[in-house]
């Protein structure tokens, strides 16, 4: 039988509908725990909220391995700094660490341009670190869940602009984290660069077409919410991507002043000029830059075919690491694009063959005894 071509919006917004659904309901359909909520920061009014699971037995009443003492798997979803929510993470990876016995948080934060990137977003990954050593046990205890939390022993991860924030926490927090897993996001903010690799394999084209390469602060205006949000529902279409804030998401990638926002927000009520930020800055902002002597364990991962980053984001990162003797994997996955790992089903390939293996580095070294490099 001839493959059916997609021949207009209608039909990529349907197909791409029934792909996203059925990967939600198969990941949905297997035996997860309860997950509790708790709010882990209230700021100005806004409530910041993690998302728990994690499983006091196994399924298969096999729980003799699990560790007495449970380490931490962090997650920070993406969302281009501006969207995003913390129920928005692979299955797989959850699959992965809950089997392994971690308990595994996924947390929001506030986005921007609401709030400052420095002073807002990254406060709050800053102040979660603290709520996950000091209060994650209590929190759990409180909800009847018999576990010990190891909060000396945390993974974090991320996937896109959560792969960046994550990858800054050994620089931001009191201390380091065990171990990184990276999914697709950058280390060196100098090296954001427009791609040329068409969205979504080109079935988007029509819609990047009509992103402003230089939004109106009315355009802007129209983009942003009253307040700050820590979250925002993705919607499960391709008319999403025509929403302001996608659009000015898409702009600022292409305009390749990624840096230049995270830094400088808007200027005058408009995109700020490529280059324009103070270079201590953007490196202080890039994993790449700065002391590595004693950076943790780092796994990292991307589509051939990303149409953010680069794989040179990782292999240039991978090198330095290998230079300071720094234990780093990293895999560049065939003929996949950015967050490919969000379509990923428990047990298919791309989990089994890629993130399973990638799981398994990090978690490694998740305890005191395997921490040695």
């Amino acid at each position: 039988m001839s493959k059916v071509e997609v021949q207009n919006i209608e039909d990529i917004n349907n197909a791409f509908k029934a792909a996203v659904q059925g990967v939600i309901d198969f990941n949905n359909s297997f035996d997860w725990p309860t997950a509790h909520t708790f709010v882990y920061r209230e700021i100005d009014g806004v409530k910041i909220e993690a998302e728990v699971w994690v499983r006091e037995t196994l399924p298969n009443g096999d729980s003799q391995n699990l560790p007495a003492k449970r380490p931490i798997f962090l997650y920070i979803h993406g969302g281009g700094w501006m969207a995003g929510v913390r129920t928005d993470f692979p299955k797989p990876i959850l699959h992965e660490f809950l089997s392994r016995g971690f308990v595994f948080v996924s947390i929001d934060y506030r986005l921007i341009p609401e709030v400052d990137f420095i002073t807002g977003q990254l406060d709050d990954i800053c102040f979660v670190e603290g709520w996950l050593r000091e209060n994650l046990q209590s929190s759990l205890t409180d909800r009847g869940v018999h576990v010990v939390v190891d909060s000396d022993a945390i993974v974090v991860a991320g996937g896109s602009a959560g792969s960046h924030l994550a990858s800054l926490t050994p620089k931001l927090w009191k201390k380091k984290p065990r171990a990184l897993l990276l999914m697709a996001g950058p280390t060196n903010l100098f090296d954001c660069r427009r791609i040329g690799r068409p969205m979504g394999g080109g079935k988007l084209n029509e819609i990047v077409a009509q992103c402003p390469m230089d939004p109106s602060p009315e355009f802007i205006k129209s983009a942003m919410f009253d307040k700050p949000q820590t979250n925002t529902k993705p919607t499960l279409s391709i008319e999403a991507f025509l929403a302001p804030r996608a659009m000015l998401g898409v702009s600022i990638f292409l305009n390749e002043v990624i840096p230049d926002f995270l830094v400088l927000g808007f200027v005058d009520g408009k995109l700020p000029k490529k280059g324009s930020a103070p270079e201590d800055k953007v490196k202080f902002l890039s994993a790449f830059f700065g002391d590595l002597s004693d950076w943790p364990p780092t796994f990292q991962m991307v589509g051939d075919s990303d149409e953010a980053f680069e794989a040179s984001q990782l292999t240039q990162f991978q090198d330095k690491l290998k230079q300071h003797n720094i234990p780093a994997g990293m895999l560049v996955v065939p003929e996949q694009s950015h967050a490919f790992e969000n379509m990923s089903k428990i047990g298919d390939q791309l989990h089994l063959r890629y993130i399973q293996p990638a799981c398994e580095f990090v978690a490694r070294y998740a305890t005191e005894d395997s921490k040695q490099k």
